[in-house]
């Protein structure tokens, strides 16, 4: 069986990848982030065991959870700056898709890395098209894709083109799980309402920040000896994280 992590947030999305990563002869190793702005974070164990009881030990395992707010923190690189400034240097943005875009960029160095530890070469994550957030629309994930590329790794995304609810819904129900979320509420992310879609404006703002700003860092990080070491030395838990 092939290995692969899993970004799994303890949602529907998530939930569902699973299951197709699963029939497609996976062994899914599932991994929750943190951003120490989310609330009700004990619901994802609950998530994750229902995946392991419906699929086996085989086939699915929890890794645990870590914490990435220090990672965003140091993606966070234009909160003294105005909005007039912004603009200028970046173009049109929303704070809630900025916000998302330092957490997921988070993610991914920190899958990125867990990964090359573990010996995985395929990442995947729930992210869907048809939601609005720039970060999951094609350019931020052609980017996230090229990102792991150059580092020896795969993206899978198996509900990317996924565009109703209830078909993911019934999708759940085929494979004997209740449409149940067990995700923390984030206080900080909010999708743009769907009579207002995320416009062109927004993605490629959110594109050029990640570009100039956050990939240089990410790039940085991958080949720092302490970040390695930190990573090598990661002890992950079932309801919370320690380092050894």
């Amino acid at each position: 069986m092939k290995e692969v992590l899993l970004l799994y947030s303890g949602g529907l999305d998530s939930m569902l990848s699973a299951c197709y990563l699963v029939v497609r002869g996976y062994h899914v190793n599932l991994i929750h982030f943190d951003n120490g702005s989310s609330i009700g974070t004990e619901n994802i164990i609950k998530g994750a065991k229902k995946l392991e009881e419906r699929f086996g030990s085989e086939s699915i395992t929890y890794l645990g959870i870590v914490p990435i707010v220090g990672v965003i923190r140091r993606f966070h690189k234009i909160e003294n700056l105005k909005f007039s400034e912004v603009t200028e240097l970046y173009g049109n943005t929303t704070i809630s898709q900025y916000q998302c875009l330092t957490c997921r960029s988070a993610m991914y160095y920190y899958a990125a890395m867990i990964a090359r530890e573990k010996g995985i070469s395929i990442i995947a994550e729930g992210a869907r098209k048809s939601q609005q957030f720039a970060i999951e629309q094609p350019p931020m994930m052609e980017e996230y894709q090229k990102f792991l590329n150059k580092n020896g790794l795969t993206l899978l995304t198996p509900v990317y083109q996924l565009e109703d609810d209830y078909e993911r819904g019934c999708q759940l129900e085929c494979f004997h799980l209740e449409e149940i979320a067990y995700e923390g509420k984030c206080l900080l992310g909010h999708p743009l309402e769907k009579e207002h879609p995320v416009d062109e404006e927004v993605i490629d703002a959110t594109v050029k920040i990640f570009q100039e700003m956050i990939l240089p860092e990410m790039d940085q990080l991958m080949e720092s000896e302490v970040e390695k070491n930190i990573i090598k030395n990661l002890k992950y838990a079932k309801k919370k994280w320690k380092w050894s």
